[in-house]
């Protein structure tokens, strides 16, 4: 039994403009979720908050690698949960 090849992803076909809208969009949610990881370090977090930090982290650098690699679909959804996770973490339990 072998396995089979991997299949590309299927991505819905947009008009340049709305791509590179989009793509601007995610990265604008992505600089956010910096801005406010930079803020929360600032401010020496607890051991839990820098769990929750680096669950963010990881969310984010994926979502940059689903960007480099097209599939905008994926990096929106990963983004959109970093900045969540991020905006949770700001306003605490």
């Amino acid at each position: 039994m072998t396995a089979e090849p991997a299949r590309p992803r299927i991505e819905p076909v947009l008009p340049a403009e709305q791509r590179r809208q989009l793509t601007e969009t995610i990265s604008s949610r992505l600089h956010e979720v910096d801005q406010i990881l930079k803020q929360i370090s600032a401010r020496k977090p607890t051991d839990s908050e820098k769990d929750s930090i680096e669950k963010i982290r990881r969310f984010a650098n994926l979502s940059h690698e689903m960007l480099e690699r097209g599939d905008t679909q994926q990096a929106g959804a990963l983004a959109d949960r970093a900045l969540a996770l991020a905006q949770g973490l700001v306003r605490g339990p």
